[in-house]
């Protein structure tokens, strides 16, 4: 059965245990495998994605999503907490050239004030932002929500001389402290993605009064409420057998702990997700929402889950 005609069955109320003995191709299997984990059937997932690998050995997405079900795994919401996956999957594969790309755009963007003061939301371990640290900069501040990747910023901060403060803390943890400050940017390379949208809009708001410009990193990805429907699920798991392929020394360990639960996060619409990523268009319309009068965005660059682009807003 296609991918196609198990959509259609689960459209029409047919459980996934009913189709797995007649699924014959990888792809199916693996909806199937996806679909019984979204509905709460834990054997019939696993033994969907057995079957997966069975059918092609060579998908490594299939082999790793078995391995994911196999063993017990960690809420999608939960990827940050543990980070040595994120971590490594950071500093492999396309993101070596995203990153790049990322620094100079936001050193071309810091460039624009004589000595700018910057807020980095969702900072994470550094990456995006500790290689562009310089003497310009007046004073840099940093919110996170895990301890563990906060500890290397929170290392590099002291190391580069620049006037910093560190927050462990969530944005909205840090908003009645902070009431009173500004900044000339406030910056966040992907880390948005990560706030539900009912919680977006009160911290953009309160951004948009405490800076002279903001800049995202996003993907730009497509709409993604009906993720069972063929045409967004095919493309996903031929993006997600891309990106595990990038990877070889820590291929395991990237898919296990990082690649694998975001991807099924996707298909939850409760609260296991890792991300609500969204069109760039979207984020325009949501800046502009939160009352930011100028926004703006240009391609960053290519990425193989989907291109990243710089938005930039101000009030």
């Amino acid at each position: 059965m296609s991918v196609s005609g198990v959509a259609a069955a689960r459209l029409a109320g047919e459980a996934p245990r009913s189709l797995l003995a007649g699924t014959t191709n990888p792809e199916s299997a693996v909806f199937l495998a996806i679909w019984a984990h979204h509905d709460g059937d834990p054997d019939t997932a696993l033994a969907a994605a057995r079957r997966a690998t069975e059918l092609d050995p060579d998908r490594e997405f299939a082999r790793l999503l078995a391995r994911y079900l196999d063993t017990g795994h960690t809420r999608a919401d939960h990827v940050y907490d543990t980070p040595a996956a994120f971590q490594a999957f950071i500093r492999g594969g396309g993101n070596v050239r995203l990153y790049s790309a990322t620094h100079e755009a936001l050193r071309r963007h810091h460039r624009r004030f004589p000595a700018p003061t910057v807020l980095d939301v969702g900072v994470g371990d550094g990456t995006a932002l500790l290689p562009v640290l310089d003497a310009r900069l007046s004073r840099v501040d940093v919110v996170e929500p895990s301890g563990e990747l906060l500890a290397r910023t929170r290392a590099g901060l002291a190391e580069s001389g620049v006037p910093h403060r560190v927050r462990h803390a969530r944005i909205e943890d840090v908003q009645r402290e902070w009431d009173g400050e500004r900044w000339n940017v406030v910056q966040s390379t992907f880390a948005f993605d990560t706030l539900p949208p009912d919680r977006r809009s009160g911290v953009l708001e309160w951004i948009r009064d405490r800076c002279d410009s903001l800049v995202l990193v996003v993907f730009d990805v497509p709409d993604t409420t009906r993720p069972f429907s063929p045409e967004w699920f095919l493309p996903v798991l031929a993006k997600a057998e891309q990106g595990i392929r990038e990877y070889t020394e820590h291929r395991d360990l990237v898919g296990l702990g990082f690649l694998v639960p975001v991807v099924l996060g996707f298909f939850d619409a409760g609260n296991a997700r890792a991300n609500y990523e969204q069109s760039v268009s979207s984020w325009e319309a949501e800046l502009r929402n939160a009352g930011f009068g100028t926004v703006s965005s240009h391609h960053l660059c290519d990425y193989w889950w989907q291109p990243a682009h710089l938005v930039e807003a101000a009030r």
